[in-house]
C-alpha cells in the first residue's frame, strides 16, 4: 500500500524539485540575469518557510 509512504515521497520530490530549480537559478545568474535568479531564490525561500511551518 502506497498511502503511508505518500507524504514521504511528496517531501522527497519537493526537495528534488527545489534542488533542480536552484541549479537552473544558478545557470540563469551566470548568464547575466541576476534579477530573475534572485526572484527564483525568493520563491524557493517561500517554499522552505511553508515547509518549515507545516512540519
Amino acid at each position: 500500500m502506497i498511502a503511508p509512504q505518500l507524504p514521504s515521497k511528496i517531501a522527497e520530490n519537493q526537495l528534488a524539485l527545489e534542488a533542480a530549480i536552484m541549479e537552473l537559478s544558478n545557470w540563469v545568474e551566470a548568464h547575466d540575469s541576476a534579477d530573475i535568479a534572485h526572484n527564483v531564490r525568493g520563491a524557493l525561500d517561500t517554499v522552505d518557510k511553508n515547509e518549515d511551518s507545516s512540519s
